[in-house]
């Protein structure tokens, strides 16, 4: 058989094999998206939880139980050497209808979003979630969780306001004496101590999302005054200026 005759065999094997290994990654990716139709690629967590296999229904269950259960122990706070604890959910005991959440979580699209790792239109991304879930320590989907900051702040004020100070900027206050002329002097303002809401946020949603009992350290910020005595002192001229151009009554 000749030199030319030899490349033509290996040539038409080489061809052979790559076709069957081809067909056969087909057929094991055809398989593969048979054998999880409908349910939870491997290696895909919600948080800290392993859906992997899952149906859609049966995760929502299972995911909804663990952060029921999380959420109804309520969140502790601690100020100042004092515990609060705010629960998940605010309002009238004797009417759910004025019930109002402050911490929540939308378990549905949390497990839309793990049914959707390894299904993505692009063949290449599919691909690389499920080698990802099943080979690379998995793929973990963040417990994401609604803050209602508002609500919070507002139970923590409730529980907490003692040690809270209400900021109050510098007055210019009038002094009108028995002829009719008009003094000014200017009041200090008062610095205020607030919670450091960003921190509330963000560490509340961090407990939510490890379901994580742990109370959580309160800090304090100041709030300053948003002028100082002196820009209060600048006013004064204008106020002047007002009172001589049009008749005021004190």
């Amino acid at each position: 058989m000749t030199s030319g005759h030899h490349h033509i065999l290996w040539g038409a094997v080489a061809a052979a094999i790559i076709v069957f290994f081809l067909a056969a990654l087909g057929v094991g990716a055809i398989t593969y998206d048979r054998a999880y139709e409908g349910r939870i690629f491997p290696g895909v967590h919600i948080g800290m939880m392993d859906v992997s296999g899952l149906d859609r229904d049966t995760a929502v269950a299972r995911v909804q139980a663990a952060v029921d259960a999380r959420l109804s122990q309520g969140f502790a706070y601690v100020l100042d050497g004092s515990t609060a604890t705010i629960d998940a959910t605010l309002g009238a005991t004797n009417d759910p209808d004025l019930s109002y959440p402050v911490v929540e979580v939308d378990v549905p699209a949390l497990v839309d979003h793990a049914m959707h790792v390894g299904r993505s239109p692009s063949l290449t991304a599919a691909w690389s979630d499920r080698v990802s879930g099943a080979v690379n320590g998995g793929v973990t989907i963040p417990l994401t969780a609604t803050i209602h900051e508002e609500r919070l702040l507002d139970a923590l004020t409730d529980n907490f306001g003692a040690a809270l100070t209400l900021m109050e900027p510098p007055r210019v206050v009038p002094t009108v004496s028995s002829e009719g002329s008009v003094a000014w002097h200017v009041e200090d303002g008062r610095t205020g101590r607030v919670f450091r809401a960003a921190a509330v946020m963000d560490d509340t949603a961090a407990r939510m999302a490890a379901l994580d009992p742990a109370p959580i350290i309160l800090t304090m910020a100041e709030a300053a005054p948003p002028f100082t005595r002196d820009d209060a002192r600048r006013v004064i001229p204008i106020l002047d200026a007002a009172l001589a151009s049009a008749p005021l009554t004190f």
